[in-house]
């Protein structure tokens, strides 16, 4: 599978043909199959490597290389207006067939289809976010714990944290610190909910795993698979408007992970 850095490879090496060619610098443009894979017809029973795209690997993947592609966009000023994903649906596949596709047999969605939820939940305006891995990140050095920050209309707030790591071995849970400061709105309590893609949770493969893989079955394996395909609020509850409009928050993040914690007031 391709790494961010192979793909960043491809941008840089777009901007220095608008570089060469100054004429074109403002058309729009379109980053199509903006995708972790190639060979797409084949599946996890051709090459079992192909697994990630049945589980969590993949949505946490593709979270990432959107903030990264927002990161060169701005940095660049790139006149990038689309980033597209390229799925299909063949019918007579089998179950999680690992095929790069949101779904699977019964409509049943692949954790990868919770990744654009996640994203639609972001704020329209990006707020900083800084990490002691983050900080000085390069686009051929790609930190394991980052995040991207949004608001709002100065009302909620919505950060996502991942803990990943492409080579896939071995990788730890992670404590998480997450300050956030400047509260853009008081009031007597403040809402907290934490949505997470994991190994177990938005994840209707894992639940298929559980239940034996089965690949004819039955009308109740498929409504459990189905309560698991959507993305996860995993916890949720209220806390005192903290004293300065600053809040401190810590948890645990498995390894292969994605999590959006959305920050608002109580009304």
């Amino acid at each position: 599978m391709p790494s961010l850095k192979t793909m960043f490879t491809f941008l840089e090496n777009y901007k220095q043909v608008l570089l060469k060619y100054p004429q074109f610098q403002t058309l729009p443009a379109l980053f199509d199959e903006c995708d972790m894979a190639v060979a797409t017809n084949y599946g996890m029973y051709d090459f079992p490597e192909y697994e990630f795209h049945n589980n969590e690997y993949y949505p946490v993947f593709f979270i990432r290389m959107i903030k990264y592609l927002l990161d060169f966009m701005a940095k660049e000023q790139s006149p990038i207006q689309f980033a597209t994903t390229w799925a299909f649906y063949f019918e007579g596949k089998r179950f999680f067939e690992g095929n790069r596709a949101l779904f699977t047999n019964e409509n049943i969605r692949n954790p990868i289809f919770n990744a654009f939820v996640m994203l639609e939940m972001l704020g329209g305006k990006r707020l900083q976010l800084t990490s002691k891995n983050s900080e000085n990140h390069k686009f051929d050095h790609f930190p394991r714990i980052d995040g991207i920050a949004s608001i709002h209309e100065n009302q909620s707030i919505q950060i996502i944290i991942w803990n990943f790591d492409e080579s896939n071995i071995n990788v730890e849970n992670k404590r998480i610190s997450l300050q956030i400061n400047d509260l853009p709105f008081s009031s007597d309590s403040i809402s907290l909910k934490k949505y997470q893609i994991d190994s177990q949770n938005s994840n209707a493969y894992a639940k298929w795993k559980e239940l034996g893989s089965p690949q004819d079955p039955t009308p109740e394996e498929i409504e459990l698979i189905k309560k698991s395909e959507c993305l996860s609020l995993i916890e949720q509850g209220k806390i005192d408007q903290p004293p300065g409009n600053s809040l401190l928050l810590n948890f645990d993040l498995p390894g292969q992970s994605v999590s959006l914690i959305r920050v608002e007031p109580v009304l």
